[in-house]
């Protein structure tokens, strides 16, 4: 568990800063009549005067109100983080605010007829460049002191200092896509409960989709969304899937004549195809065209990285939507998803896919949800759908392929159940799905070792019950809590023995007495009420994939690819980015799906 805090302690600070300028108000006071006095001089030119300790801005004793102003802008910025619509503000505040007491004794000399440049001449200049480095310095070790005191809410709990000084070093591991194995080095030196951060806020602009919102608004959501996957739901959604897997296994017979192929590809492209027709009744078809000729999924990677990296300063998210980069990105998938909703509105309701759930095309609600509400969830629907299951697909391929003896055991099961000659064109009996207890077993292990999410978005200790106490540390109000799941469950005390190995056995009924399983601790689609609502959708997807496809195929890594090392090349940008899965496909039999 990983923790960071955003309980607002300002006081100690406060008081401080309060002090500081008490202190250089009553020294600006007790010289000001010298300062009147000494300005005719500097206009004549006395340098000598000028640069003597009686001159009132002659450096040492004129560092103070420096320094006030220092902590005075930690308290401020600890208080109210800048957001997207203060950016502007914030950076003139920081640009200007060093040079304040020196505008003032500016303004001063400007009352007594002095003039500027002789004012600059005196050396002012470079006591001005001199502010300006004491102020930062004073700001930073201002922000570093309070993190690290006893005073922090989150002073107890262990963790490595950077980190509670700064997010920059999460940032650069987010970066390299391996703070999954960050979090679980961290937990193995610290424990169970590790500090990473210091403050954080949500940002109030942030999307209102189902990820972005909590309790009532989300529970009126999430009651859309638990209609669309329904076990009801999920028997109308069958047909659907059975057509995208036909669509799967044409495709992959025509590579097959090439030999090799990245699995991991077409996995992308069927299930951006599946949950397209989900969310939006169609709108794309990258199996049949064997691209992506939109650049959809570069784009989808490409902002789970930003994604990842503005998680560790929040307050910078919504910047995101004036970076050209990243605008960009939202765009694309913006009118991605405007276009499909037009073209599912044209349609009529004469199909239940999630959109009709979404929309409440049924009249269940009271009022029908708004359409900005149904879009951004539909284009949710799309990017965590596909992306999710389609790395959890590519994780289980590689493991079965690496593991010859379970592929063997699950081609036998789906053999069993699926008999070959028998023609599934017609009727694929999904009822046989729910009886293949070794390829479920393959799946969990899988999901256990290569969770869809490997780091989880966070969950914050609810304002107005006074904090909680998690394992022995107490939390304060607004504190973010993450459980990631690469690291729980790689943990020997849930997972044992051997918790980095695949033993798909472990999963078994009855539990064998040598495998110890901690249920609660399996968590690949979060938990709790605001687990991922489609984790039953993606389950049918999974299970029926992998029938399919080894049904229909011989599956085996191509010559001169290098498999051992291929879960180290993974990344973790929020979303999962992994090199591609370079596999040999060679049809079983003449008889297809």
């Amino acid at each position: 568990m990983t923790i960071t805090s955003r309980l607002n302690s300002t006081f100690i600070p406060f008081a401080i800063s309060l002090l500081l300028l008490c202190s250089w108000k009553v020294s600006v006071t007790l010289r000001s009549r010298e300062a009147s006095g000494l300005a005719r001089q500097i206009q004549n030119n006395s340098t000598e005067v000028v640069m003597s300790r009686k001159f009132v801005m002659d450096g040492s004793d004129d560092i103070l109100p420096i320094i006030a102003l220092g902590v005075a802008t930690h308290v401020v910025f600890h208080k109210y983080e800048p957001t997207r619509s203060t950016l502007g503000a914030t950076l003139l505040f920081l640009a200007i605010e060093p040079s304040l007491p020196y505008l003032y004794f500016l303004y001063r000399a400007n009352s007594e007829s002095l003039s500027v440049t002789s004012f600059l001449s005196a050396g002012i200049s470079s006591l001005l460049f001199r502010s300006y480095i004491i102020f930062y310095i004073t700001l930073a070790v201002s922000i570093a002191c309070y993190r690290l005191s006893p005073f922090h809410p989150l002073a107890r709990v262990p963790g490595p200092t950077i980190h509670k000084i700064t997010k920059l070093w999460g940032v650069w591991w987010c970066w390299k896509g391996q703070q999954h194995i960050l979090n679980k080095q961290l937990h193995d030196k610290y424990g169970p409960v590790v500090r990473t951060g210091y403050t954080v806020r949500q940002d109030l602009r942030a999307p209102k989709n189902l990820l972005a919102i909590t309790g009532e608004e989300h529970a009126n959501r999430r009651r859309l969304w638990n209609r669309g996957m329904s076990s009801d739901a999920l028997v109308e959604y069958e047909e659907t899937l059975k057509r995208r897997c036909r669509d799967l296994v044409d495709a992959l017979r025509k590579q097959s004549a090439e030999g090799v192929l990245d699995i991991g590809k077409w996995l992308n492209y069927f299930t951006f195809d599946f949950m397209g027709d989900m969310a939006f009744g169609g709108g794309s078809d990258m199996v049949k065209n064997g691209r992506d000729k939109d650049g959809l999924w570069k784009e989808l990677k490409g902002f789970g990285l930003v994604r990842a990296i503005l998680s560790h300063i929040p307050w910078a998210f919504s910047l995101a939507h004036i970076a050209p980069y990243t605008s960009r990105q939202l765009l694309v998938f913006r009118e991605y998803g405007m276009a499909c909703a037009a073209s599912r509105v044209k349609q009529g309701s004469h199909v239940k896919d999630l959109w009709y759930h979404l929309t409440d095309e049924a009249g269940l609600e009271k009022s029908k949800p708004p359409m900005s509400n149904v879009l951004a969830d539909g284009i949710v629907a799309v990017i965590a759908g596909a992306d999710t299951v389609s790395e959890a697909m590519t994780g289980i391929l590689w493991l079965l392929i690496s593991h010859p003896e379970c592929y063997k055991r699950v081609e036998e099961e789906v053999d069993r159940m699926y008999p070959q000659g028998e023609d599934l064109q017609e009727d694929f009996d999904t009822a046989r799905l729910g009886k293949m207890i070794y390829l479920n077993a393959c799946i969990n292990e899988s999901l256990r070792l290569f969770p869809p999410v490997m780091t989880n978005g966070p969950r914050q200790v609810p304002f107005g019950g006074g904090g909680r106490v998690i394992c022995g540390y107490f939390l304060a109000e607004g504190t973010q809590v993450y459980v990631p799941p690469y690291t729980m469950h790689r943990n020997p005390q849930y997972f044992s023995p051997e918790p980095d190995s695949f033993i798909p056995e472990r999963w078994l009924s009855p539990v064998d007495s040598a495998h110890n399983i901690n249920q609660n601790a399996f968590i690949p689609f979060s938990y709790g009420p605001a687990n991922c609502v489609g984790k039953n959708l993606a389950r049918m997807q999974m299970t029926m994939l992998v029938t399919v496809l080894l049904r229909n195929f011989t599956l085996e890594f191509a010559h001169g690819f290098e498999w051992e090392n291929w879960p180290m090349r993974m990344k973790d940008f929020f979303v999962v980015a992994r090199d591609p899965l370079q596999v040999k496909i060679t049809p079983r039999s003449a008889t297809e799906f």
